[in-house]
């Protein structure tokens, strides 16, 4: 499987005759290496773009939603807890903003 990526899309390629994993809610996204999977980059990646495109729009509420989305795939993600304290910030609650 090929994961080709850019700001504004996300491709899968799959090779013929093989099967994409079935991603597991009981075990964590990552492999052992610590890094996520090619499934789970790529839900990441597309969560955050949604989350940018409701910053875009003003909708402030459902791009905390979609930035929260990715802080459960991947608790690491540094863009989706930036995005999350700029949101809280402008609306001036700086406690959260800290967190």
């Amino acid at each position: 499987m090929i994961l080709v990526t850019s700001f504004l899309c996300v491709l899968l390629i799959q090779a013929p005759g093989s099967q994409q994993p079935e991603p597991s809610r009981s075990r964590p996204a990552s492999n052992q290496t610590g890094r996520l999977s090619p499934v789970s980059d790529a839900s990441v990646l597309v969560t955050l773009e949604n989350g940018e495109a409701y910053l875009i729009k003003g909708e402030m509420s459902r791009a905390l939603q979609e930035f929260r989305k990715v802080i459960q795939i991947d608790p690491k993600s540094s863009l989706a807890h930036y995005r999350i304290a700029t949101i809280y910030f402008g609306r001036e609650n700086y406690d959260l903003a800290r967190r």
